[in-house]
């Protein structure tokens, strides 16, 4: 884990030398502040690949929170994410975020996917 202070700034950068072979990084590690989770590309590769690996239940909820707000930003198409619903959820162990993410997908199709894809 790598602790950083985050000044009120318009962006904070946070640099690391790859030295401890890190895979990912997860913004607000165990909810201690808000902070919005913009998930860089190489975290967004192990998380869509790996997020049933990770054992914490509220770095899961987390990562899928932030993965409904890059549909929101554009960031993630709901098609991807759809995808990741339906890989990802089957060896979903908690019952409140395989509940939440119908809510999740209800919302991107219903609300950020153009009309003519919605079928």
């Amino acid at each position: 884990m790598i602790e950083a202070l985050v000044r009120p700034e318009i962006e904070t950068i946070v640099e690391y030398n790859g030295s401890k072979k890190y895979r990912a990084i997860l913004l607000n590690f165990e909810d201690h502040a808000f902070a919005k989770n913009i998930i860089d590309p190489v975290s967004l590769d192990f998380f869509v690949k790996g997020i049933n690996s990770i054992k914490d239940i509220l770095s899961r909820t987390l990562i899928w929170r932030s993965f409904f707000e890059m549909i929101k930003d554009a960031k993630m198409t709901t098609h991807k994410f759809v995808e990741v619903v339906t890989t990802s959820l089957q060896n979903e162990p908690s019952d409140s975020i395989f509940e939440r993410q119908f809510d999740y997908v209800s919302a991107s199709i219903s609300t950020y996917t153009p009309e003519k894809y919605r079928e």
